[in-house]
């Protein structure tokens, strides 16, 4: 076992992040429309736009009922 307590310089501010999960029906349009936008807004709340299950989703022609994991932008 090895000790860095006394190696440890810098301690990084804890950092929340809420994450809500959701399944929406998107369609082809749908997706590149909201890659095209810098934030979602769902019931009152700004998201991050999740860029690679989108991207993943129109590479794998994978439409309709699609499950995103949305970062709640603070």
């Amino acid at each position: 076992m090895i000790d860095l307590t006394n190696y440890l310089e810098i301690q990084e501010p804890t950092k929340t992040r809420i994450i809500m999960t959701c399944y929406v029906r998107l369609d082809k349009k749908s997706m590149l429309e909201a890659l095209m936008c810098e934030q979602i807004f769902i019931s009152g709340k700004y998201y991050k736009v999740p860029e690679t299950t989108l991207l993943e989703c129109l590479l794998n022609k994978r439409f309709g009922e699609t499950r995103l994991d949305l970062e709640e932008v603070g």
